[in-house]
């Protein structure tokens, strides 16, 4: 079921939904790879973050009360409510690597 079938479905309870990708991350899961997935690895790894950065965006979704009551934001909404001058959030966001 696609996040915005599941908001609609949920519309009106106090349930919010929000569907979050982290981006490439520097994991060990990363770094093992094989195969042709290993060329895709070495070539990603540049611009990859670090695992505390990966999960910041879904940490934010699932404890602010910034977005409480806010339902399938979209990555670029999300992410200049996480950095909003305002935001205590944003204090407390993990550097990007």
């Amino acid at each position: 079921m696609s996040t915005i079938e599941l908001a609609e479905r949920l519309r009106g309870t106090p349930i919010t939904v929000n569907a979050v990708h982290p981006g490439i991350v520097n994991t060990h899961m990363l770094k093992s790879a094989t195969g042709i997935f290993k060329l895709i690895a070495l070539l990603a790894t540049p611009v990859a973050v670090s695992p505390e950065r990966g999960a910041a965006t879904t940490v934010y979704l699932a404890t602010s009360p910034d977005v409480a009551n806010r339902t399938a934001c979209s990555p670029a909404t999300v992410g200049s409510m996480m950095t909003a001058p305002d935001s205590p959030r944003a204090r407390r966001r993990p550097a990007s690597s």
